[in-house]
């Protein structure tokens, strides 16, 4: 039976592949989850991969705790890392 380890290394394979999610807010429950996905990421990271947190508040002050999990051979790193850090920083900029 596979753990949630062995499917996201399975999935990393392909060190293009990058992992984003959302914690959902609905039970508001998202800052747990958020702790827990953390926890897992540190029981099983190992030196290959990086993960990237952040939030978006919206204009209701409910906080969207998201993050980025990519391969650090991906040969786009440092641009998915750029990407996610403008789009999770420019959310809240006055448009």
């Amino acid at each position: 039976m596979f753990t949630i380890a062995d499917i996201v290394t399975d999935f990393f394979k392909s060190r293009e592949r990058i992992i984003v999610y959302i914690c959902d807010t609905a039970d508001a429950r998202h800052l747990a989850r958020s702790r827990k996905f953390g926890l897992w990421f540190e029981k099983f990271k190992t030196t290959q991969f990086m993960k990237v947190d952040a939030s978006i508040t919206d204009e209701m002050g409910v906080i969207y705790m998201n993050a980025l999990i990519l391969h650090r051979e991906n040969p786009y790193f440092v641009e998915i890392i750029d990407a996610f850090r403008k789009v999770t920083g420019g959310y809240s900029e006055d448009k």
